[in-house]
């Protein structure tokens, strides 16, 4: 089964609109999308917790209005870990957090190249493309 990492679809129905529009929040959210990544990394180098709970917050806010599900369970599974306080697991899952935005980007970039394809989802580059 192959990964859905963008999903044009889920982010028109989140925004009660078509996905021209979802394409544009998504592109909004890639825009500020490295400050959110630096702050995440940064709050894991210094083992800022609370720092670390804003950032994934923050970028968990803006993953309402997109459809990027890889990218959303990854930050819920954070914000989970988080808020149990359960700190053997805040540096797997912040990495995986990072690791999906990487992924996201990459995923995006690719479909930019493409000249944007009106397929409703986008598959990790490297896993086979499908139009589920």
């Amino acid at each position: 089964m192959t990964k859905k990492i963008i999903d044009l679809t889920l982010g028109a129905k989140r925004i009660e609109s078509d996905q021209a529009a979802a394409l544009a929040m998504l592109k909004i959210l890639l825009k500020a999308i490295h400050f959110d990544e630096q702050a995440i990394q940064l709050a894991l180098d210094q083992k800022n917790w609370i720092g670390l709970s804003e950032a994934n917050h923050k970028l968990l806010g803006g993953l309402l209005y997109c459809g990027a599900p890889q990218l959303e369970q990854a930050t819920i599974a954070l914000q989970t870990a988080l808020s149990k306080q359960d700190e053997k697991k805040y540096g797997s899952l912040s990495r995986c957090v990072l690791s999906e935005i990487k992924t996201l980007d990459a995923t995006f970039s690719a479909l930019i190249k493409t000249d944007m394809p009106q397929s409703h989802s986008l598959a990790s580059p490297d896993a086979p493309h499908s139009k589920t």
